[in-house]
């Protein structure tokens, strides 16, 4: 089976069925099955979030770039835990998409290189500092404090990318014992499949 087939099948799954009716609250419209692609930015499509969620909330951005087929297979039940709400998957969707469009950006690929292949560990680490600077743990994101989250990454998106973009580069230069910028393509690329990059990763109050 495909993907696509694997993700229709768990949409008629009674969690994907409250969160369209919660996510909808919210103002957004949550495809649980494959649809129409649509450019607007209210449409959250279920395979955009289950990689978002993955990424961001689980803390699997390498899997969930790589083992994107088995979202809705092996790891579904590790994606879509019983607390998982809306207002959770919204954010990490609105993280996720922020990240996405910044790595296509020619300026910010000539200054930093990892910028191609690294959108799912920045989406981590934004996601992380968001919690960290709004107090607002994972757990207590609900729908009461939605906008006041989200109005908070709208607002500072810019200074927590650069302070993810720092942390990620700390990172990468600790595992390689080198600055990172000296790393062919095939070895950068590479980092961001391998789990042990995660390790590196240290983020400070």
């Amino acid at each position: 089976q495909n993907p696509v087939d694997l993700s229709d099948l768990r949409s008629n799954d009674k969690l994907q069925r409250t969160l369209e009716t919660d996510i909808a609250e919210l103002g957004y419209n949550y495809r649980r099955k494959k649809d129409v692609a649509s450019s607007s930015d209210s449409v959250i499509p279920l395979s955009v979030a289950a990689q978002a969620i993955y990424a961001i909330w689980k803390e699997r951005p390498h899997l969930a770039k790589f083992k994107r087929k088995e979202l809705f297979g092996s790891l579904y039940d590790q994606v879509y835990t019983n607390d998982l709400n809306a207002a959770q998957v919204v954010i990490a969707v609105l993280i996720y998409r922020y990240c996405d469009n910044q790595r296509r950006k020619s300026l910010l690929i000539d200054q930093f290189p990892h910028i191609p292949y690294s959108n799912y560990f920045m989406s981590m680490i934004i996601g992380k500092l968001l919690l960290l600077n709004t107090g607002i743990p994972l757990v207590k994101l609900t729908h009461q404090n939605f906008e006041e989250v989200k109005n908070y990454f709208e607002n500072k998106k810019e200074t927590l990318f650069e302070q993810a973009n720092s942390i990620l580069i700390t990172a990468l230069n600790s595992l390689y014992n080198e600055d990172y910028t000296k790393l062919n393509m095939e070895r950068l690329s590479a980092a961001f499949r391998r789990g042990d990059l995660y390790n590196e990763i240290s983020i400070n109050n």
